[in-house]
């Protein structure tokens, strides 16, 4: 039989709550009398959780029956654990919840803007009563008087303690209620011939909630919705539906807010590729990331969809502000780039207005250049005849130009890479663009924080 362990996790709840009454009784002072002649002197009473264990009360009294035990002391322990059944609500009850953090700033502290987005799965807390009980050690009568008065009308008949600094922790803060039955003394009548250390004894009820792990997910997508709406007839059934033709998708997003790319420019559009949104301004960066959290520049990435499938091929790239609200510029990550199905060419040229012998290199071998418009035999180009959007290439064995990519009868996708730019080209079987740029709909772009 294989036992599957749980995962280990302790956040020291009680504990924490031991130690919050421990700050609860610091600071009393006591007045000590006059010595020779000299001022009384006041001193702070130390409080600490008390420990069961015998080394530890070994160690402390250095290893020796004989070491006395100063006073006066106030010491903290806890004695029972007890559920509350009455106050038990649905355990199964998860509380979700949208937060927003301050940003960060490069050097590590916390800025004034928004930072970024979380969402968190809170498990309804269990309910118990902590009994504690807080013990006043004095030596004589005075100091219990003088501690006493101090003490009760601060606690007394309850208050309140916190034990996290979390503004999600819904189990933070709780009160300490004081038992009625108060414990004033240890010594009984009559004292025998031994001055023991004098004990009075504070009980407390504390209703505590102890809480599972919270489950914290931080919303770094920008979320899209995908609704596929496919052919069917009455004899298929529900799992083969998305077998059949697909008739319409519609893709809801934040805003249903486009991109435009245009090289290192990434410019946000409003719906329907509008430059604007329903209020007349246009669109801006800065607003969105407000809903999900801080860019990071060169952390943040951008990813593109280029093809009809969201979750197929794609380009990505960091990302960085620039002056203009509506516009972000990124860095591509080349490695993400579809792969070239041509050559590399040299340039893009207008071979009516350029040539080898008018502003390009001299002719070389393996040059190659993409054409914007015809041409037909001249002296510059020799014999060649090609038309736009051709690629053409020299021969230095027949000294010949040769066309290399023949635009008319390819209708398949190409990319090629322009080496005087250091852009990918795609042919989409009518006309040369520039592979990544365009505008693409909701869903085909995302950004991850």
């Amino acid at each position: 039989m294989t036992i599957t362990p749980y995962e280990f996790w302790y956040d020291g709840q009680m504990v924490r709550f031991l130690e919050q009454i421990v700050r609860g009784f610091s600071g009393f002072s006591y007045q000590t009398g006059s010595i020779a002649g000299a001022a009384p002197q006041t001193v702070m009473v130390p409080v600490r959780i008390a420990s069961t264990s015998r080394m530890v009360a070994n160690l402390m009294s250095n290893m020796s029956e004989n070491t006395l035990i100063a006073a006066p002391l106030i010491s903290v322990y806890q004695t029972g654990l007890r559920g509350r059944r009455e106050d038990l609500q649905n355990p199964a009850f998860v509380d979700n919840l949208q937060v927003i953090e301050r940003n960060i700033a490069p050097d590590g502290s916390y800025g004034t803007g928004r930072g970024n987005a979380y969402s968190v799965d809170r498990i309804m807390p269990l309910p118990f009563t902590m009994d504690v009980q807080v013990d006043i050690w004095t030596s004589n009568m005075l100091q219990k008087y003088q501690l006493v008065e101090q003490i009760l009308p601060a606690i007394y008949p309850q208050f309140e303690i916190q034990n996290s600094s979390n503004a999600l922790d819904w189990t933070a803060v709780t009160i300490c209620m004081v038992d009625d039955d108060l414990s004033f003394t240890s010594r009984t009548i009559p004292v025998g011939t031994s001055d023991e250390i004098d004990v009075m004894s504070i009980k407390l009820k504390i209703p505590i909630w102890l809480s599972p792990p919270a489950k914290v997910k931080r919303i770094s997508r920008i979320e899209e919705i995908v609704t596929n709406v496919y052919k069917g007839d009455a004899d298929l059934d529900y799992d083969s539906i998305s077998t059949g033709e697909l008739l319409q998708r519609v893709i809801i997003t934040p805003g249903d807010l486009c991109v435009s790319v245009d090289g290192p420019i990434i410019t946000l559009l409003g719906p329907k590729h509008k430059s604007t949104l329903a209020s007349g301004q246009p669109p801006s960066w800065l607003d969105l990331f407000v809903q999900y959290g801080d860019l990071n520049p060169t952390l943040s990435t951008l990813t593109l969809y280029i093809s009809d499938d969201i979750n197929g091929p794609y380009v990505s790239g960091s990302l960085q502000y620039t002056a203009q609200a509506n516009q972000l510029r990124w860095t591509i990550d080349a490695s993400t780039l579809p792969a070239n199905t041509l050559p590399a060419i040299n340039g893009v040229i207008d071979p009516e207005r350029t040539s080898p012998l008018n502003g390009l290199p001299t002719a070389a071998n393996g040059q190659r250049y993409l054409l914007l418009s015809n041409i037909g035999s001249s002296e510059a180009w020799g014999a060649l005849s090609a038309n736009a959007n051709d690629i053409i290439q020299y021969s230095s064995s027949t000294q010949l130009w040769t066309v290399s990519f023949a635009s008319q009868s390819v209708s398949s996708p190409q990319n090629v890479l322009n080496n005087a730019t250091n852009k990918q080209l795609h042919w989409n079987g009518t006309m040369w663009v520039i592979s990544i740029d365009g505008v693409y709909e909701p869903g085909y772009w995302r950004i991850t924080l």
